[in-house]
């Protein structure tokens, strides 16, 4: 995460870092104007895109809760357990959908950052369900 738009020596040190690691490097950032500049910069240094995330804000008006009672709040470490387990099964190697690629030690951060904060309600985990079985989770990152 950046607080700027970066430079191109910045990007490529960002890029440097992400090769040596075996990782495919990839740019998440809000289409917007004043980041036209970036978008630029990185279409001169080879990058397209891929793929463009979509937010959807909530105008008002009545909801469905019908559905909320699939989605439950990560209380105890069985459900952590089962939270982490799905939470990777999210993220396969080599899913052309997934630029991630694997989470590895961002699982233990994951589990770490857990064990720390959500005593004092820092920090929630939620599993989503379809019918008995966990399909997706969600969390702060």
């Amino acid at each position: 995460m950046t607080d700027h738009v970066l430079f191109e020596k910045e990007l490529l040190k960002i890029e440097e870092i992400i090769v040596s690691s075996n990782r495919k490097s990839a740019v998440y950032f809000e289409n917007k104007q004043e980041l036209q500049s970036l978008k630029e910069l990185l279409e001169t240094e080879g990058y397209k895109k891929e793929y463009e995330d979509s937010w959807m804000f909530w105008a008002g008006g009545e909801l469905d809760f019908s559905r909320f009672s699939l989605v439950k709040k990560v209380t105890n470490s069985e459900e952590l357990k089962l939270f982490l387990e799905t939470f990777n099964n999210c993220y396969q190697k080599n899913d052309p959908q997934n630029v991630y690629g694997e989470l590895g030690n961002y699982l233990k951060v994951s589990e770490k950052v857990w064990k720390k904060h959500s005593k004092r309600n820092r920090l929630e985990y939620f599993i989503i369900y379809k019918g008995d079985k966990p399909v997706a989770v969600s969390n702060p990152y």
